[in-house]
């Protein structure tokens, strides 16, 4: 199969989205971001499963918000993330949601941290 999903994306607006796919139907990230002129930072990353053209991961969030979601649609060369209850995972005026374009491929760096986030 084709690595679809793979690679290093960049929103443009200081989201590096980073992928790499395992199996069928799974890949691991990682998503850093810096917002606006007062750099709000963010990080979230981990396992996600895979269906056609959407992409879900979902972890306990890190305070009293339920469930953290990012959904990620692929449309053509682009790939939208969608965030729901994510606050715990960044600062007050980051957010983790964008339109991302693939940029280049995955180093053995890219790799390495990616896969530390699995732990």
């Amino acid at each position: 199969y084709t690595h679809e999903w793979e690679g290093v994306w960049m929103d443009g607006e200081g989201g590096l989205l980073a992928i790499m796919e395992n199996e069928e139907g799974a890949f691991t990230f990682t998503l850093d971001v810096v917002r606006g002129p007062t750099y709000h930072v963010g990080s979230i990353g981990g396992p996600a499963k895979w269906n056609g053209s959407t992409a879900r991961f979902s972890t306990p969030s890190l305070d009293e918000e339920g469930e953290t979601w990012l959904t990620f649609l692929k449309r053509g060369v682009k790939l939208e993330v969608l965030g729901e209850n994510t606050s715990s995972f960044h600062g007050a005026r980051a957010y983790f949601d964008g339109q991302f374009v693939r940029v280049g491929e995955l180093t053995e760096e890219d790799r390495k941290s990616i896969l530390s986030h699995e732990n």
